[in-house]
């Protein structure tokens, strides 16, 4: 009598036991090349055992042949049927796949021991502000880093439209419209860093005439027919892309507050209003280069800023360096934005920081390029560098050198305010 198992079965111990006596049920149910009684036959008993001479030569070989089919039986059933979480093969090739809860926001993966593929796109956004009026625009640029060494061509007509970005939370969605237009692909894509201006709408993408048709989705109209603003609270940047290549990484999504309509009184300063100017000299940290730009009121009435204002680095011959913007880092605050008004006369502070270049200068920036928070176009500034802790410049390392980011406070009404607590 073979030796009993020390304590009951464990679970998986159980059902290999079970699979193999149901394998053996099967086989039993078969119908074999033999006769059932050859098997029976052929298996050895106590007294056969002590006359062996006595099993025939045809009873041995089929029994022989019954205990290769099940042994057979029995290796398929452990090796290759499928058995919860006892296959060897399974066991073996299974790993765990981090999962999402439907209706949540995408979460940061933990690093891993894996390799990730590198994305042969990747965009990230920077914008002016994230807290608004609802109603008002947000500007901004969408930044896509070519990483393949490549050109890329975007496949879709760029008439159809191919990057959309707009605001979405669990009440409002956004689902831009594409028509569809017949032309070839025009936008390319150099390899790094290329940079797109966008306009996002704090609107209703759509509205009725029609009062009684009215749903969360689709608002009625403004008395004057136009689109009604967004209902004040949190929501989330959405990123919709066509044409790009397959693996385009989209990077974190951005948190928006919008302001109910009625918050706000003064208007939001224009570039007729503002003068630029250069702050004064601040004691660096280790490493850091930085300046002060200062914003002052010329208008004949108070106005608000509220936001990162959009900054590009300049050469003396007007080539833009195309450093990535980033909101914060070691140097400068980490408070996010505030509205801010500007009296007539009062100044408005922005720093603007970078780490030194280790490897040298490439190319050195001697003016600075600056949007207005909630302005496009029309509110592009320009100032020189002046009174700068180190060269601001783009450094030899390429695009992974972290001298080659730019550090942006969002606009604040004192000079501490800027730096790092």
């Amino acid at each position: 009598m073979p030796n009993e198992p020390d304590g009951p079965l464990s679970p998986v111990e159980a059902e290999v036991a079970s699979r193999l006596r149901h394998v053996a049920y099967e086989a039993a149910d078969l119908d074999w090349p033999f006769r059932a009684s050859d098997v029976i036959d052929a298996v050895p008993t106590r007294q056969r055992t002590r006359h062996p001479h006595r099993t025939s030569w045809r009873q041995a070989r089929s029994g022989r042949a019954a205990g290769a089919v099940l042994v057979a039986a029995v290796i398929v059933a452990v090796f290759f049927v499928p058995l919860p979480h006892v296959s060897l093969f399974k066991r073996l090739v299974t790993t765990s796949t981090p999962t999402s809860v439907p209706g949540t926001l995408p979460s940061t993966v933990p690093a891993s021991s894996t390799t990730i593929a590198s994305a042969p796109v990747e965009i990230r956004l920077v914008l002016d502000r994230t807290r608004l009026t609802a109603g008002t625009a947000i500007h901004g640029e969408a930044l896509l880093t070519n990483t393949t060494g490549n050109s890329i061509t975007v496949n879709t007509c760029a008439a159809n439209g191919w990057l959309w970005v707009g605001l979405t939370n669990e009440k409002v969605g956004y689902n831009p419209a594409n028509p569809l237009i017949l032309c070839r692909p025009t936008v390319r894509l150099s390899p790094g860093l290329n940079r797109f201006s966008i306009s996002i709408s704090t609107d209703f993408q759509g509205c009725t005439r029609t009062t009684s048709e009215a749903t969360p989705q689709l608002p009625s109209c403004t008395p004057k027919g136009d689109l009604p603003p967004l209902p004040s609270g949190l929501y989330f940047t959405k990123i919709v892309t066509a044409g790009l290549p397959k693996g385009t990484r989209l990077l974190s999504a951005i948190k928006v507050t919008l302001l109910p309509a009625s918050s706000t009184g003064a208007s939001s300063c224009r570039a007729r209003q503002i003068a630029l100017g250069n702050g004064p000299s601040i004691s660096p940290a280790s490493g850091e280069h930085a300046f002060v730009v200062t914003f002052t009121n010329r208008g004949t009435a108070p106005c608000t800023l509220d936001g990162y204002p959009r900054v590009r680095l300049l050469t003396s011959s007007g080539a833009d360096l195309h450093m990535p913007q980033v909101g914060h880092s070691q140097y400068t605050t980490t408070a996010g934005p505030r509205q801010v008004l500007l009296g007539v006369g009062s100044i408005a502070y922005v720093l603007v920081a970078k780490y030194r270049c280790d490897l040298g200068p490439l190319k050195e920036a001697s003016r600075l390029q600056l949007t207005l928070p909630g302005t496009g176009s029309d509110g592009v500034l320009t100032v020189p560098i002046e009174r700068a802790s180190g060269d601001i410049a783009l450094c030899k390392g390429g695009t992974s050198d972290p001298g080659n980011f730019i550090a942006v406070t969002p606009v604040e009404s004192t000079l501490t305010a800027v730096l790092p607590k």
